[in-house]
């Protein structure tokens, strides 16, 4: 029963007390973490609130001055994070920054066992959709920055999951159906920067260049907004589709001027996540373009890879999703579908090796 399951997530964070900063303003940390916490969840459409406790581990418990490693219900995320910054070193605001970052980097953490089985009941779908089927189905959106009611609609006209489907490939299913989809990167600026944000705007082509160049991606024009009154001077904060990152802050020594570091800023996360900008319509689009070249590859690979049609778009998108997550370029989609082929036939047992 959905009201048996606890409607709160617990989020731990644990680490060295490696600096009076730390240890004079834990509160502080808890604060601004638990803030974000709340966004992402907010973001993401969780049913839960998130508490979040700061633990200052003695130095005979911790792994090393600058470690620490989060923990969703009491189980660990991840192996401990090693972040680029020595902590130390970082004023109680920035060191909450770089917690909250890899918050973000962890967010699938946090739809926890208990949590999607209350979301299964509140969608209805306890009965049908198997428990580790729906936790890859939602998992899948918050991994592509999406908030995870996209995947409502589809889900209940599927009381029960498709059988012949991945959970991946479902997503993108109701993905494509969903109405009024936010694809691509964005960015907030405080209320002093509506002068910077033009002078930043020239540099967004030559980003849009490089990611195409080097990854294949086809970003839509870059929304920059000026005037956010919740941030504060001199802080941005970037959008990838429907999640909001932590609020950055340009450093104050040895940093170029503003416009190119928010232009650097913004091509590091959509580097990062490059995966989550990609739509099946944009991938049905580019199959058929190289159907025409090689129109046997692609009706092959259709046949072999999902008989019942509609379907290769999707599947193929998810490839070209986790492609693009290893920074590897998809530029070059006939070599892509002539290994997915190879990789079939070697599974299938009709390969040479």
């Amino acid at each position: 029963m959905a009201d048996l399951i606890p409607p709160a997530i617990s989020l731990l964070v644990e680490m060295a007390a490696f600096a009076p900063q730390v240890s004079e303003r834990r509160r502080d940390l808890e604060i601004y973490v638990a803030q974000y916490a709340a966004e992402l969840g907010d973001d993401l459409g969780l049913p839960a609130e998130i508490s979040v406790q700061v633990r200052l581990m003695p130095a005979e418990e911790s792994w090393g001055p600058n470690l620490f490693r989060l923990l969703v219900d009491g189980q660990p995320c991840r192996q401990p994070w090693w972040p680029a910054p020595a902590l130390a070193e970082l004023p109680a605001q920035e060191i909450a920054a770089v917690v909250a970052g890899a918050l973000y980097r962890s967010r699938a953490c946090l739809l926890t066992p208990g949590l999607t089985g209350r979301i299964a009941a509140q969608w209805k779908l306890e009965d049908g959709w198997p428990a580790g089927f729906f936790e890859k189905y939602l998992a899948a959106f918050a991994r592509w920055n999406f908030a995870i009611e996209r995947g409502r609609e589809f889900a209940e006209r599927h009381r029960t999951a498709p059988g012949a489907q991945f959970a991946e490939t479902c997503v993108e299913q109701a993905l494509e159906e969903s109405p009024d989809l936010r694809l691509g990167p964005a960015v907030d600026l405080d209320a002093t920067q509506s002068e910077k944000e033009q002078a930043g705007s020239r540099n967004w082509g030559a980003m849009v260049s490089r990611l195409s160049g080097d990854l294949g991606l086809v970003l839509k024009e870059m929304e920059v907004a000026g005037g956010q009154k919740e941030l504060q001077k001199g802080e941005f904060r970037i959008r990838l589709n429907d999640l909001r990152l932590p609020a950055f802050r340009a450093p104050q020594s040895g940093t170029p001027n503003f416009p190119d570091y928010l232009v650097e800023s913004v091509e590091r996360a959509v580097r990062s996540q490059a995966g989550s900008f990609l739509a099946a319509p944009v991938v049905q689009y580019l199959a058929d373009r190289l159907k025409k070249e090689a129109p046997d590859l692609i009706r092959l690979a259709e046949e072999r890879n999902a008989p019942n049609g509609d379907s290769f778009r999707w599947l193929l998108t998810s490839i070209l999703r986790n492609l693009l997550d290893e920074q590897v370029s998809i530029r070059d989609l006939r070599g892509i579908v002539e290994s997915l082929l190879c990789l079939r036939e070697t599974n299938d047992g009709r390969g040479r090796y």
